[in-house]
């Protein structure tokens, strides 16, 4: 009777110990495979979240610039420059013969600031290998992404993660 409680006991703590939830910065470390632990979560907003992971996950973060930009200006998968998907995925597009609401937005209102000096990253979780720079990706019916935006003056970072 002894061994069975100690095994509950055992048990039940590698369940408890084995469940606990990962903090925001934890996981944008993971997966931007960047070092931000003494940044702070500004703001998070998770929308239409359910079990299987669908919805739109934003943190803000605020972050020390100093090291945050020595570890990705680098980095190949970070640019400086806001490629028409990232433009296009936060801000929207439209000309003569297209016309897209943002993906990451609340009512088809952006909700990432436009920023003027930043760092920004992109990764289809679905396609490793998508062209940034052509429209032809938004004719898909579902998206898995995630985006990231630095920006220099306010030493904020926003990942924004998006499934549907």
């Amino acid at each position: 009777m002894k061994t069975r409680k100690i095994m509950l006991i055992l048990f039940v703590i590698l369940i408890v110990s084995g469940c606990q939830k990962q903090s925001s910065i934890e996981y944008v470390e993971k997966n931007l495979k960047i070092e931000i632990s003494d940044g702070k979560v500004v703001n998070e907003l998770n929308k239409e979240e359910s079990f299987n992971g669908d919805g739109q996950r934003i943190i803000k973060i605020n972050i020390n610039k100093d090291k945050f930009t020595d570890q990705i200006k680098n980095n190949k998968e970070w640019n400086t420059e806001c490629n028409i998907i990232i433009n296009t995925v936060l801000y929207g597009y439209e000309d003569e013969k297209n016309s897209i609401d943002p993906i990451i937005s609340e009512e088809d209102k952006p909700i990432i600031p436009k920023i003027k000096k930043g760092y920004y990253y992109f990764k289809d979780k679905n396609n490793a290998s998508v062209n940034q720079n052509n429209l032809d990706y938004f004719e898909q019916y579902s998206y898995n992404f995630v985006v990231a935006v630095y920006d220099c003056k306010t030493s904020i970072l926003y990942y924004c993660e998006y499934d549907s």
